[in-house]
């Protein structure tokens, strides 16, 4: 059975420490299992395999922390490892106003400039089609598009408690909006990065997460997961990507998933 384990903090004390070990300790807390082939299988093999280079890492779009909190739990499975996880997000769901680059019609643009494939633009129209069926959203968009809605039904307190259940004192929150935490003179922030997780759906969004991210992520790294490059709900992400990159040196690398046939999308800042 998992267990408290008992294990130093980075303070060097003692604490209680809950390690989930079966997959309904996992689903029950809501964590991404890092043990299974998933989504994040690319992501987790980079961090395995670079650890030991210097940065932090960071999450921008936390939600529920399913990828925080399995990513903090990883970072403990490593001996003397002083990483900490920054976890960006508002916790009170999409701001009132959002780009026009947002809006489910941006795919039929990208997908005339070849910037998704044919395929990609069918299952896209396939998941709308279905979406706006069971919609009880009167004016289908970006708030209604996904299966959260508008990711207003999060708690930071109750992902704290979690947290703290855990037993993990690598997390930092950064609550606010990204406007206004990923700043040179917002106090709390990454100095190097190593890699991070970039989960925020919306145009805007990336690009701020985007340019504060690359200046401190190092090169030969982790890199970074792009959960909205290859997406069915949100163009934004592909397309903040797509214009960064016009004026930075970055690589992107797709990693086919066999079993979903779903794309997963990496940026690495060139060497």
């Amino acid at each position: 059975m998992a267990s408290l384990l008992e294990t130093k903090n980075q303070a060097g004390f003692f604490i209680n420490m809950f390690k989930p070990k079966y997959d309904f300790e996992w689903n029950m807390l809501g964590i991404y299992n890092y043990n299974r082939k998933g989504k994040l299988s690319p992501y987790f093999e980079y961090l395995k395999n670079n650890i030991h280079k210097e940065g932090d890492l960071i999450e921008a779009g936390v939600y529920k922390g399913a990828s925080l909190l399995s990513v903090a739990l990883f970072l403990k499975e490593e001996k003397d490892c002083l990483k900490k996880v920054y976890g960006y997000d508002s916790f009170e769901g999409f701001p009132p106003i959002y780009h026009e680059n947002d809006s489910i019609d941006k795919f039929e643009e990208l997908y005339k400039d070849k910037q998704i494939s044919s395929n990609h633009y069918e299952l896209i129209k396939s998941s709308i089609r279905i979406r706006k069926l069971f919609s009880q959203n009167q004016h289908f968009g970006h708030h209604a598009v996904s299966t959260s809605g508008d990711f207003s039904n999060v708690s930071k307190n109750q992902l704290q408690k979690k947290i703290d259940f855990l037993g993990l004192d690598n997390i930092v929150l950064v609550d606010g909006p990204f406007e206004e935490t990923m700043t040179g003179s917002f106090d709390v922030a990454p100095q190097k990065i190593l890699g991070g997780i970039v989960d925020c759906d919306l145009y805007e969004s990336y690009h701020t997460t985007l340019n504060f991210i690359w200046p401190k992520l190092i090169k030969g790294g982790v890199g970074l997961y792009l959960d909205e490059y290859y997406s069915l709900k949100f163009p934004g992400g592909r397309l903040a990507v797509n214009e960064f990159l016009e004026t930075r040196n970055g690589i992107l690398k797709k990693y086919p998933d066999d079993h979903l046939k779903f794309e997963r999308w990496m940026l690495f800042k060139s060497r």
